[in-house]
């Protein structure tokens, strides 16, 4: 039975994970560049290689004049451990400030003369990406194979601290993303897929984010794609820009790839306000199949939730969201009501 959510003056966060079967969505891409003129016969035609440094070079050339570039690095929270918490979000900041090949006053000219121009994190993965004109793809590849090699220096870990600070206090903020969170941890006990996205662990060490980095943030691990540029030119621009390597001379690599196992549970935390709840079930990664079938649930699923705010005088927000990762994936609806009709906002759904 769920808790009562009936003590006055309390905003209740409840996130509650079931092990059942759905689940799916979100494949992480560059974008599409929006082009009206492009040659629809070209579609379909993706040209992968593989770097003997590892990296994987992918693109799709439908010649059209905007381009997309991106680079996927596999690494997010859920390669953190205790020592390293909060790395990675730290270095999705420290990341455009210098690089051993640009300066600051450089990297930020760079940076403002690429348009969409972005460094994004997940549990799993750490995007690099911006669109550019078709004609300017070689400086884009070079400045995001760039980036994914930033110093670090230590002074730069404090002067991004209050950023990160200030990025921990907006997210704990939104009360969906903190709940997000919090299903997240239930599901996967706090362990992998269940770590923090935005950790409250918000001074860490240049030790801890220089091990991160060099432990992760590695070709072998990454993938270079780009929509409307010929294949044979990206592996020209890639070669001669020699990809990137984050090798720290005294530190041994600490990967961590460890299969997140769903777990289930439960969380309850009082603040102040309206009523969130979170309810989570089991679902399959990408590896898993049944992808459609996931897909399917979640759209029908919220199409329920829109149709309980529209009859339902309880629930006044919510969404149906499906996550999925490579081993592993949650099936999650999320509702806000007054503080007074949880269990109604339940039921109603």
């Amino acid at each position: 039975m769920l808790p009562s959510f009936r003590s006055a003056g309390s905003r209740v966060l409840l996130a509650r994970a079931y092990s059942a079967t759905p689940q799916t969505v979100r494949h992480p891409g560059v974008g599409e560049a929006d082009n009206s003129s492009y040659d629809k016969s070209f579609q379909g035609k993706v040209q992968v290689s593989k770097l003997d440094n590892g990296l994987t070079v992918a693109s799709i050339d439908a010649r059209g004049p905007l381009a997309s570039v991106g680079l996927f690095i596999g690494a997010g929270t859920r390669q953190e451990n205790s020592t390293t918490a909060g790395a990675s979000q730290y270095l999705a900041r420290l990341a455009t400030l210098s690089t051993p090949n640009r300066t600051r006053v450089r990297l930020i000219h760079d940076i403002e003369n690429t348009h969409d121009f972005g460094v994004h994190r997940g549990r799993e993965s750490t995007t690099i990406s911006a669109k550019v004109l078709r004609n300017e793809v070689a400086g884009a590849a070079e400045l995001l194979l760039d980036v994914a090699r930033p110093n670090v220096f230590e002074y730069e870990i404090r002067e991004v601290s209050e950023a990160v600070k200030a990025d921990t206090q907006k997210a704990f903020n939104d009360s969906f993303a903190a709940i997000d969170d919090a299903l997240h941890a239930v599901a996967f006990r706090n362990v992998g897929l269940g770590r923090p996205l935005y950790s409250p662990h918000l001074d860490v060490s240049q030790e801890s984010v220089v091990r991160y980095l060099h432990s992760n943030w590695k070709p072998q691990r990454s993938v270079l794609t780009a929509v409307n540029v010929d294949h044979q030119e990206l592996l020209d621009i890639v070669t001669k820009a020699a990809s990137f390597q984050n090798v720290v001379e005294g530190y041994e690599e600490e990967v961590i790839n460890l299969p997140t196992k769903y777990s289930g549970g439960e969380d309850v935390r009082l603040t102040g306000g309206d009523t969130y709840i979170a309810v989570g079930f089991e679902g399959v990664g990408v590896k898993g199949g049944s992808v459609a079938a996931q897909q399917v649930l979640a759209r029908l699923l919220q199409t329920k939730v829109v149709n309980a705010m529209l009859n339902n005088g309880t629930i006044s927000n919510g969404y149906a969201k499906s996550s999925e990762y490579s081993d592993a994936g949650l099936l999650s609806v999320f509702l806000r009501a007054n503080r007074q009709d949880g269990l109604a906002a339940i039921d109603g759904l």
